[in-house]
């Protein structure tokens, strides 16, 4: 529609307009954060990376043990991050960019 805009480009390919060039391999899920950083996951790099959404800068990234699939914020600013592979779900705490619990979820 006529009322969307692109307002960055992603991407990874050494041109001009590559705004994250520091961008680990295949990007999923996305999630802005209370503070207004954008956290993506990295399926090929095993990561989640919190990005600084002005410069573009990777401020962190947090290894993870397998392939993040999807993310979102509670209410008290914690990020949650399944893992479907592992029967996973992860909370990173964004004060110390690290993984604060993990918890296996039952297979049906």
């Amino acid at each position: 529609p006529a009322s969307l805009k692109t307002v960055r480009q992603l991407g990874r390919m050494g041109r001009e307009n590559d705004y994250l060039g520091a961008l680990a391999s295949q990007p999923g899920a996305l999630a802005v954060g209370p503070g207004g950083h954008v956290w993506v996951a990295s399926r090929g790099d095993a990561c989640i990376q919190r990005l600084d959404p002005v410069s573009g800068a990777v401020l962190a990234t947090v290894p993870t043990a397998g392939y993040p699939q999807e993310m979102c914020f509670d209410n008290a600013g914690q990020l949650w991050v399944t893992f479907p592979a592992l029967n996973m779900v992860w909370r990173i705490d964004p004060a110390n960019n690290a993984v604060a619990s993990h918890h296996g979820v039952d297979g049906a």
